[in-house]
């Protein structure tokens, strides 16, 4: 696996649908929220996702300079839902999880795009790698929730 490729789509996966409460300090709500990814192996889409996540959540949008983010995935937790793929993601040529049991993202910043839509720059650092990344983000208002969507 390159790590370098999926690490972006490991950051989009990792702002992939979150639910938040309305404030500037959220919680990220685990029942509602979801982690997915899609990857290609030998050209063909594969889809998969992670099983256990957090992450701690500061946003504004009248102070994103203030705002952070910063998310943890287990990735032992992945999967892509075939028992003989998932046997092989833990091991050395994938995901090495026994050296790297986890995945994290921290932002550095955050850029109004206009209409509930960011970038969110930051380094995500997966399998002893680390890489600068910015990723769009879309912010939507429901209630007392807010989600947040990459794409």
């Amino acid at each position: 696996m390159n790590v370098r490729h999926f690490m972006p789509a490991l950051l989009v996966a990792t702002l992939g649908t979150v639910a938040l409460p309305a404030a500037a300090q959220q919680k990220l709500l685990p029942a509602q929220s979801s982690i997915s990814f899609e990857i290609r192996q030998m050209g063909v889409p594969v889809q998969g996702h992670f099983k256990k996540f957090d992450a701690q959540i500061n946003f504004d949008a009248a102070k994103l300079a203030a705002s952070k983010v910063h998310f943890t995935v287990d990735i032992a937790s992945t999967t892509l839902g075939a028992p003989e793929m998932d046997a092989e993601l833990p091991k050395p040529t994938w995901f090495n999880t026994a050296k790297f049991p986890q995945a994290q993202f921290t932002s550095s910043a955050f850029k109004a795009l206009g209409g509930g839509k960011y970038e969110v720059t930051g380094k995500l650092a997966i399998k002893g790698q680390s890489q600068d990344v910015t990723v769009p983000l879309t912010m939507t208002q429901a209630g007392a929730a807010t989600t947040a969507s990459g794409v």
